[in-house]
């Protein structure tokens, strides 16, 4: 095949074969463009969706923890009040306890006249006033406060008769408490 065609006209066809091929290439760079483009839309348009959710879930949240937080004052309140409360029981003197586990001791044939609980004086010598009907009942209370683990160093004061009444021995004894008499 001979070519006929004109040196002009042939880089004028070679031309517009180029050109048709640049032609394609800028249709398919604009449209590959417009794709990356739309795409960037998109990711922002759902990054800021994204944030949006994000502000109301973080504005929820912060009421949330607005209401947790008085609550959480209100409990720490109560656990401080509850210290407290535990302490003043646990200092508490619980006297008709006291009383009870004296009169456990006492024995028979003797009465308890005079005796001072006061928290002051639970660690001092304390002087117990008391009747008996007879000597054997007055040592039988000096020997029950010595058996005793409430208390320690009972020892007699004073020891005296009269003739009246069912309980004539008049007796004064100073003793010291313990602890085990608190618990």
């Amino acid at each position: 095949m001979i070519n006929l065609l004109p040196p002009d006209a042939k880089a004028e066809i070679h031309a517009g074969r180029a050109n048709r091929l640049l032609v394609r290439y800028l249709f398919l760079f604009t449209g590959l463009m417009i794709l990356l483009f739309a795409s960037i839309a998109a990711s922002i348009y759902i990054m800021m969706s994204t944030k949006a959710q994000a502000i109301a879930t973080i504005d929820e949240a912060n009421k949330q923890s607005v209401s947790l937080h008085e609550e959480q004052q209100k409990v720490t309140q109560f656990i401080s009040d509850l210290k407290i409360a535990k302490q003043i029981l646990g200092s508490q003197t619980n006297y008709s306890t006291i009383l009870l586990r004296i009169a456990s001791i006492i024995p028979s044939g003797v009465t308890i006249d005079n005796l001072s609980l006061d928290s002051s004086n639970f660690t001092k010598p304390v002087t117990i006033t008391a009747h008996a009907k007879d000597d054997a009942a007055a040592l039988a209370l000096k020997n029950a406060l010595t058996s005793s683990d409430y208390f320690t160093n009972p020892h007699f004061s004073t020891l005296a008769t009269s003739n009246k009444g069912a309980h004539p021995i008049t007796i004064e004894m100073d003793v010291t408490f313990t602890k085990e008499l608190f618990k």
